[in-house]
């Protein structure tokens, strides 16, 4: 399960989602309709290991399923807040994607109500549910792997704690020991992440406690398969005091991994260390597509890393996977949380399959089981869904939590506020590609936004003298004490450029005219009235604008509107039907286009946007003008800043791999840039790219503030960009993409060669999978690469947004390069690419070529993308196969040729 730290969400959660359920919850009897008929064997059947195959009635099987909680009730809540109809919808769900399989975890633990407090047994209603969940399965045609414990307690033996352990697991395992619905016992979900296992890489105490545990429940039951799943490779081969490892105290191997592209190596090393005489399934294995603003998880990317992993399944003849997690879950807390880690369903919060749901269902196929012959008609009381859930949206996939649930409906809805966007984050993830967003509320504000607004919750409001007074009024007042509506409006204002100049005030105010002094614009009809009857003041804030005409953004018409700090109010032209209204912009949506933090739909214009309008092309410049550096060579801390974190430890011998800048800045200079204020950018190049600096009075903590340039789409297009939509019309660049300089290197494909490649119909269908077998000419003539190039990459991610496919050499660059960078002032071990931002999409497909490397001629695989060419030179040592190629140095002499012209 994603867990602590390096893995994907923390443990504790689940005691915070206990806690929270266990508040409200209450058991009610309620009628349950009668279980689906099961047709079952005459005797029980259970799985049993033959070889490295599990196998069922004496026929090897390979099991494929998910870790199963219902949609919509996830973890603990499952069981605390039982849901029989919902329970047997998802199971039904389940069965339509092939699964013949689900793994569940019982949480073991006073708080979360199974057990007694004092002895540790069993409470009869939720061993019941056990037995009514398992007959679902069934009737569904699936069976369970039953995990028993996910805690951090090695109780030492004789404890009270252990006996109430042994208590616990006695009475599940010997209720259901000739159940044949269950499949096997995990008896511990990642041991390996708990305890001074997990902290200080010590076993010993969780060692020693698998082994009584293992051999208590094979006392217990002996019919049932034991298994552990394990989190860390490398934890399956330490050994306890007792001789034993994890390998040994498993009848197969459970292995939890979410690395897809290392997963070939660890599977063969775990065959390996077996001799091949144990069972393999992957336990758990996914991807998450979210949070919101995430450019590293999406939909994708999950496709990718599901197709590799089912793969290697396949490939290694494993014995079965059980993804995690069928859907994605419901945040927790007040307000909920948005974390990547409630992202990995193959199935969204609204019912709606992701991409991932059909290759699941069709390209790796589960052993039709027979029957189980246990079957049990136990009915269970219906436990009441909690009070205190997040509100669920169903139009956006997103919640609202108290107390912005109560200020967003309170104060007008979705008419002012419009729905979700994103749920709940700290203001600093913004914009970051954290891959994991935060839950200390410590630091604020709290952000939501919505389609018309952003929330920003300040809950350290509440020690202040003054929330005494509100603390226990139901009225509008306490909450917007708690809740600011964000200045969007006013930030909106800023990304589009405008800079309203200040109005003239006309006459006194009145019924039909108020005068904002602190903003130096007027309020009046069509749009006063409306401002008035909604809490202008609080909600929609001061106007900053005078009423003006603007094109709408969504469907392009004309309308006029007036910007306020937090708003924008629109006129809705009169129809055939409808008169003329006043409605709230949807500045949340724009507001996040326009900055890249949700994902926008992508249109190429002609030659994938490479060709702007000839109506936007503005005259020739020159050559920007030399900016001074510092005795570092850096024009910018900023630009030092992003080069030290992963080229510093490169130039100090703290690592060997590619350099993604280069070894030391070269020339910075400001350059023309029409969008840029006083028309000017500070720019430095490297080797590998360059570092720009748009509008020095932006966020400095964003990571957008130094931006890469889209170097190699201006040399393949001959077009110098100017402006955000302002070309310079030149040559396209007859310097080649890869290996040595143009006089020591004529025969090698340029720039210029793909300028034809890269136009809209030169775009390819999907061919993952498929050789990337084609040959690159410097005339740009395409070719079949010949002998042993044919077969020597294949194409690995397909982007439709560009029409191209990734050679799976670059893909696994882009995606799996980490080695030590610096942080914080600090050498860890971390991401080196965030490929999106630093190196763009592809513009073109992968192309074999010939270019002299040192005055020797080399095959070469090259793939241009927006910002970076990537080359793999198969001859050079493993750790530089793969390199960036030196589009910084390309461009700066190419654009150093078009000066005056």
């Amino acid at each position: 399960m994603p867990g602590l730290n390096h893995r994907f969400a923390l443990p504790y959660r689940r005691l915070l989602v206990a806690v929270i359920a266990l508040l409200s919850l209450q058991l009610v009897l309620a009628l349950l309709g009668e279980p689906l008929p099961a047709s079952a064997a005459s005797a029980p059947t259970f799985m049993q290991v033959q070889g490295d195959r599990l196998t069922l009635g004496g026929q090897p099987i390979t099991l494929k399923g998910s870790n199963f909680y219902p949609l919509g009730i996830s973890y603990a809540a499952m069981w605390q807040n039982w849901d029989p109809d919902v329970t047997r919808e998802s199971l039904q769900r389940s069965q339509a994607l092939g699964n013949n399989c689900v793994r569940i975890l019982i949480p073991f633990a006073p708080m979360f109500g199974w057990t007694n407090t004092v002895d540790g047994s069993v409470l009869p209603q939720y061993l019941n549910m056990l037995k009514q969940f398992l007959q679902m399965a069934s009737d569904y045609g699936q069976r369970a792997i039953v995990t028993l414990f996910d805690q951090e307690d090695f109780a030492a033996p004789g404890t009270k704690d252990e006996l109430r352990q042994r208590r616990y697991m006695s009475d599940i395992v010997t209720a259901l020991r000739n159940d044949d619905r269950v499949l096997a016992w995990d008896l511990h979900n990642e041991p390996d992440n708990y305890g001074i296992w997990g902290t200080k890489n010590d076993p010993t105490a969780a060692l020693t406690w698998l082994n009584r545990m293992h051999s208590y429940i094979k006392e217990l039951d002996p019919n049932h398969l034991v298994t552990i799943g394990m989190g860390r490779r490398e934890s399956f081969y330490q050994v306890g005091k007792e001789g034993l490892s994890v390998l040994d105290l498993s009848d197969f191997i459970s292995d939890h991994s979410y690395n897809a592209d290392a997963l070939a190596e660890e599977i063969y090393e775990l065959q390996e260390r077996t001799g091949r005489k144990k069972p393999i399934i992957l336990e758990e294995m996914g991807w998450p597509t979210g949070p919101s603003f995430s450019t590293y998880f999406n939909e994708s990317i999950q496709f990718d890393k599901y197709k590799k992993t089912l793969d290697v399944a396949k490939s290694h003849g494993l014995s079965g996977v059980v993804q995690w997690m069928l859907f994605d879950t419901e945040p927790q807390g007040m307000p909920p949380w948005d974390d990547y880690s409630l992202y990995y369903g193959m199935i969204k919060r609204n019912g709606q399959e992701k991409p991932v749901a059909k290759l699941w269902r069709d390209y790796y196929s589960g052993t039709a089981l027979p029957p189980a012959a246990t079957t049990s008609n136990n009915s269970q009381p219906r436990l009441l869904p909690r009070d205190n859930m997040p509100h669920y949206i169903p139009e956006t996939d997103h919640y609202i939590g108290t107390p912005l649930w109560e200020m967003w409906r309170r104060a007008g809805g979705t008419e002012i506020f419009g729905n979700p966007l994103t749920d709940v984050f700290l203001s600093e993830d913004i914009g970051s590609g954290r891959h994991q967003f935060t839950q200390d509320q410590d630091k604020t504000p709290i952000y939501q936004y919505f389609e018309k607004m952003r929330l920003e919750y300040h809950p350290e409001r509440k020690k202040s003298p003054e929330w005494a007074a509100l603390a226990n009024s139901s009225s509008l007042d306490k909450y917007l004490f708690l809740i600011d509506v964000g200045n969007i409006g006013k930030e909106l204002a800023a990304a589009k450029g405008y800079n309203f100049a200040s109005g003239n005030r006309t006459q006194a105010d009145s019924a039909q005219y108020q005068w904002f002094t602190q903003t130096n614009h007027a309020l009046q009809e069509p749009f006063l009235s409306y401002w008035r009857n909604h809490r202008g003041n609080v909600v929609l804030g001061s106007p900053i604008s005078e009423p003006f005409e603007e094109v709408n953004f969504q469907n392009g018409q004309k309308r006029l509107v007036q910007y306020f700090e937090k708003s924008r109010l629109e006129l809705v032209p009169a129809s055939d039907t409808v008169p003329s209204y006043v409605e709230v912009g949807n500045v949340g949506t724009e507001f996040l286009k326009i900055n890249g933090w949700i994902k926008p739909d992508r249109q190429y214009d002609t030659t994938s946007g490479l060709s702007p309008d000839p109506t936007t092309v503005a005259p020739p410049v020159k050559q920007g003008q030399p900016a001074q550096v510092g005795s570092n060579g850096f024009a910018s801390a900023a630009f030092q800043q992003l080069w030290q974190r992963t080229d510093a430890p490169v130039a100090s011998g703290q690592t060997s791999r590619t350099w993604l800048w280069g070894a030391k800045p070269l020339g910075a200079f400001t350059e023309p840039y029409q969008d840029a204020p006083g028309g000017q950018r500070l720019v430095q190049y490297f080797d590998k790219s360059r570092m720009e600096i748009n509008n020095p009075g932006g966020d400095q903590s964003s990571k957008w503030y130094v931006t890469n340039g889209l170097l190699v789409r201006e040399m393949i297009s001959g077009q110098v960009q100017v402006g955000n939509n302002n070309f310079l019309m030149a040559t396209p660049a007859q310097i080649p993409m890869a290996g040595d300089a143009a006089g020591a290197n004529p025969d090698a494909p340029t720039y210029a060669s793909l300028q034809k490649l890269v136009m809209p119909e030169s775009k390819q269908p999907d061919l993952s999978g498929k050789a990337a077998d084609k040959f690159l000419q410097k005339d740009g003539t395409v070719v079949a690469a010949t002998g042993n190039l044919a077969g020597k990459v294949s194409l690995s991610h397909f982007v439709p947004d560009t029409g191209h496919n990734i050679a799976s050499v670059f893909w696994n660059f882009l995606n799996g390069t980490r080695g030590p960078v610096f942080e914080g002032g600090k050498l860890i071990n971390g991401d080196v690419l965030d490929w999106v931002f630093s190196v763009g999409l592809p513009v073109s497909e992968p192309y074999w070529t010939k270019a002299k490397v040192a005055g020797v001629e080399r095959d070469v695989l090259v793939q241009a993308f927006e910002r970076r060419v990537l080359t793999y030179t198969p001859d050079n040592p493993a750790a530089f196969q793969v390199e960036m190629g030196n589009v910084g140095l390309h461009y700066l002499t190419w654009r150093n040729s078009l000066a005056g012209s």
